[in-house]
């Protein structure tokens, strides 16, 4: 449905004046819209926000537990927290300088209620994958933009961002290091070993001469036919066939030619 002009003079509308304007009625199109633009983004509407004067307000998201979470026993609690991959933790070691800086940056993002986006710092394309692989448990959408070298990050809040629990910083001192095992095989017990009786090495080498075979004379099999037997006197024959095919059809070519004569005359 289109939405409807209705003109509104002459009286009061939420306290204020209304003189000659023009209030547009909303269609049911519109209304959707709006709701699958506010579930989203978790946006609330500007009527149900605590400050309903500034109109860029409800971005805040949680950097606190849930009180569901919080509520769990120690066993609950350890299953709702982040395990992150051996992978990012190891770099984090190596990072955690840049760390300690992005997750103070990202927690006063998520706490300031009329921010939607920020962008981050410029930086070398190793740290921007680590910076991508750990907004993933933020929930935030990251993207880079400008070519390199002042290639950066631009980060969006979505409707389920929030701050993981516990921190990547803080994982990393919590978890121990995974350490390699080195195992020394001499060390490691025996089990019986099979003897394997090798000749001498002579015989490998074919130094010692090797017995002879009786082997029994060639024969063919009695299904097969015997090979024909050519001679000078069979090609002869061939040839005499050949030469008495080509005079034969010579002869029927001058025959024909003949005929062709007939019928032109």
């Amino acid at each position: 449905s289109v939405a409807a002009d209705v003109m509104m003079g002459g009286f009061k509308l939420d306290g204020h004046a209304v003189t000659g304007t023009t209030m547009m009625i909303p269609s049911e199109a519109h209304l959707e819209r709006n709701r699958a633009f506010a579930s989203a983004l978790g946006v609330a509407p500007v009527t149900a926000r605590k400050n309903t004067n500034n109109f860029n307000s409800g971005w805040a998201r949680p950097v606190m537990p849930t009180t569901t979470a919080m509520n769990h026993d120690d066993f609950g609690k350890e299953l709702q927290m982040v395990q992150y991959p051996e992978s990012l933790l190891t770099e984090a070691r190596e990072r955690m300088g840049d760390l300690l800086k992005l997750e103070r940056r990202w927690k006063a993002f998520l706490v300031d209620d009329a921010t939607a986006s920020i962008p981050l710092r410029s930086m070398e394309r190793p740290l921007r994958k680590f910076v991508h692989g750990y907004s993933d448990f933020w929930n935030l959408h990251t993207e880079s933009f400008d070519p390199e070298p002042k290639r950066y990050i631009h980060c969006s809040k979505m409707r389920d961002t929030s701050m993981p629990h516990p921190l990547l910083s803080q994982a990393v001192q919590t978890q121990p290091r995974s350490t390699s095992i080195i195992v020394d095989l001499s060390q490691l017990p025996r089990g019986p070993t099979a003897t394997v009786s090798m000749p001498p090495p002579e015989d490998i080498f074919g130094d010692s001469e090797r017995p002879k075979l009786e082997l029994a004379p060639r024969t063919l099999p009695l299904e097969l036919h015997p090979a024909p037997e050519f001679s000078l006197n069979s090609d002869a024959a061939i040839q005499k066939m050949r030469d008495a095919q080509r005079r034969q059809e010579t002869r029927r070519l001058q025959q024909e030619e003949k005929k062709r004569q007939v019928l032109v005359n």
